[in-house]
């Protein structure tokens, strides 16, 4: 039954009723003293919230989170050491990336120094080897240096995010992505976050290459999404490929837009809007970081017009998704990280500026 729900939540139209179907099978499943039913309680929480980080519901996704590793931790003598670790590491990244989004960095840094004790870091490759398999291990060890590596970056400890991005680059042989010795869906995630790194690192050859590494990684995920479409397996979620293609090909539009070639990142955000409702809501904060680079290349093209209202458009987006709603979770939109904001409004007073206001 889990596996059916799961294929279902995962190829619903309509989220809202995927989330309630996926928390009306976990009532329904019953623990008994072998762990399956347990196991299904866990999927069943795991895939509510990935389906509810794609919805922007942040708030929603850090409950069936926690109840995850809640079930995880008070049920680990009875459940597969495998799926332990793999379901702990998928609820800890997705609350990663709803922390850092928030700006909410210190609750990221708290939760990656926590799971550091679950020892999963490439430190421990030998002992965990032996019990999850070498593959497992090693990818599993490149999310966890990847989260760090995220982590830090946000921090401004660029040499501690270094060292962890090298550790991924050792680990799975290279900095090249498209020689990683293994292509599955959790290290795509990786590769996407790696490639970030990359282009903010802004010099010598991590420079010239960032715009190949995304494309990589966006053209590789669509492929894999393709092949995954009846999948149940935990980072094998068809829809959350898509959401590291997508946000793979808006981080090549920021090269393109850094590298001054606007009319290519015109296309290539006009394209990614158009995209957009495939795989977020309408009201989704991302939508707002697209239509604030495209205000912005609007605004290096000098088409003043269209970039205002473009920015004005983002404000709506962005400043909404940092509101607290307290009294109703369905009406929540994601959240924003802080320097999202200042950026839009430093953007902003530019553009007025060069008009005279």
């Amino acid at each position: 039954m889990t596996e059916d729900l799961i294929r279902y939540a995962r190829t619903c139209q309509s989220r809202s009723a995927a989330v309630e179907t996926l928390r009306h099978g976990a009532q329904m499943v019953e623990r008994d003293s072998k762990g399956y039913e347990v196991e299904g309680m866990v999927r069943l929480s795991l895939t509510a919230a990935e389906v509810l980080y794609l919805d922007g519901k942040w708030r929603e996704v850090e409950r069936e989170c926690n109840k995850a590793l809640s079930l995880l931790m008070e049920n680990d003598e009875i459940l597969n050491a495998k799926f332990q670790s793999e379901g702990s590491l998928f609820a800890r990244h997705l609350l990663t990336l709803i922390y850092l989004s928030q700006g909410k960095d210190g609750l990221a840094n708290d939760l990656t120094s926590t799971y550091a004790d679950v020892d999963v870091s490439f430190s421990a490759y030998d002992f965990q080897s032996s019990i999850i398999g070498k593959k497992s291990k090693r990818g599993m060890a490149a999310v966890y240096e990847g989260m760090k590596g995220l982590l830090d970056h946000s921090l401004g400890a660029r040499d501690l995010a270094l060292e962890s991005w090298n550790k991924v680059a050792e680990g799975m042989g290279g900095r090249d992505t498209r020689e990683w010795k293994d292509r599955d869906a959790k290290l795509f995630h990786v590769m996407k976050n790696y490639s970030l790194f990359l282009h903010c690192l802004g010099d010598g050859d991590d420079r010239r290459g960032a715009e190949a590494h995304f494309d990589y990684v966006a053209e590789a995920a669509e492929e894999d999404a393709g092949k995954l479409e009846d999948s149940f397996k935990l980072w094998g979620s068809v829809p959350m490929l898509r959401e590291v293609a997508h946000s793979s090909r808006f981080g090549a539009a920021q090269v393109l837009v850094r590298d001054k070639r606007l009319e290519e990142a015109e296309k290539k955000l006009e394209g990614l809007l158009n995209e957009h409702g495939e795989t977020f809501s309408d009201s989704d904060a991302r939508a707002g970081l697209i239509i604030m680079k495209l205000a912005q290349v609007y605004f290096e093209l000098n088409r003043l017009t269209l970039a205002e209202g473009l920015y004005r458009t983002a404000s709506k987006l962005l400043s909404a998704s940092s509101s607290s709603i307290f009294d109703d979770p369905s009406g929540e939109t994601s959240g924003c990280h802080p320097t999202c904001i200042a950026l839009l409004e430093y953007n902003y007073s530019k553009l007025l500026r060069s008009t005279g206001y």
